[in-house]
């Protein structure tokens, strides 16, 4: 049998185990038993926000609204854009807010004059991802007068639980 000296190991044992209170702490391990600490945790996160949105009017859509009291990291974001003919949209941009105030452009897609347009693109930004500021948020910006004009987004990122 092992012994266990360091008391914040104890009480880590206690609350992962659920063992809840107890009158005799446990002070010792068995062979059999081997606990496991997870020494970079930001590697093993799971994507707990999906996101989407899908614009067809002139203007700024919020896509996602950061937490304030938790840090956020962004892993993927797609954009798909489909203009007519006669729109008379010439940039669509997916955006972030750094510093609260200047916005960081994800992707941007550029349309032709009077073509058809029909553009899909997507970025991956590592299995850590791209923290971004707390309560920050994520935009989607479409401006056209005439014609026919409809883009979409999904975003995917996880919140880091700061226990």
């Amino acid at each position: 049998m092992s012994t266990i000296k360091k008391t914040e190991l104890i009480k880590e044992v206690i609350d992962v185990a659920g063992l809840g209170s107890m009158d005799k702490k446990p002070s010792r391990l068995l062979d059999f038993i081997t606990p496991v600490i997870d020494i970079n945790p930001n590697h093993n996160r799971i994507l707990n926000v999906i996101k989407s949105t899908k614009l067809a009017t002139s203007g700024q859509a919020v896509v996602y609204t950061t937490p304030t009291n938790q840090d956020f990291y962004l892993v993927t974001a797609s954009l798909q854009s489909t203009d007519d003919v006669t729109s008379d949209n010439t940039e669509t941009i997916l955006a972030v807010k750094v510093g609260g105030t200047t916005e960081l452009p994800i992707l941007i897609h550029k349309k032709p004059s009077v073509t058809l347009f029909r553009e899909f693109s997507g970025i991956y930004l590592g299995p850590i991802g791209m923290k971004l500021d707390r309560g920050t948020t994520i935009t989607l910006d479409n401006s056209f007068t005439v014609g026919a004009s409809t883009k979409a987004v999904v975003i995917t990122g996880y919140i880091v639980n700061n226990y």
